[in-house]
């Protein structure tokens, strides 16, 4: 498979958990994606890189501190045979260090299943 296919599903799979968690504002609110991946032409990167892009931050990230933990994190992959970089697991150890929980996902569906596990209290049908 290439890798602009792979991008796609990563994107794909990012979409339909935010999709998911908008439905609830109390998680909502505290949920974000972190646009470093993509193409971006020279000019840009550098720009990016002067204001803080950084090289394998996890995609998404919830900032409430549960389940002993500061903010849980997460790293979308399209499939269990993409690779997670080197920068990546740089990232990973040292948020792991910090006390956050980071987990690298597969799809929409586990990382549902992870941030229900990590706040199941905010899961709660907005009227």
């Amino acid at each position: 498979m290439k890798k602009r296919k792979l991008n796609n599903i990563e994107e794909l799979q990012q979409k339909s958990f935010m999709q998911e968690c908008s439905h609830y504002p109390s998680v909502y609110s505290f949920l974000f994606h972190v646009p470093n991946g993509g193409s971006r032409n020279i000019i840009e990167a550098k720009k990016l890189k002067s204001l803080g892009v950084r090289a394998g931050v996890p995609d998404i990230f919830y900032m409430k501190p549960r389940q002993g933990y500061h903010a849980l994190v997460l790293e979308f992959k399209s499939s269990t045979k993409a690779v997670v970089s080197k920068e990546q697991k740089e990232w990973i150890k040292r948020l792991h260090v910090e006390d956050y929980f980071v987990k690298v996902v597969y799809s929409a569906q586990e990382a549902i299943e992870i941030i229900k596990w990590y706040d199941p209290d905010s899961f709660v049908m907005s009227m």
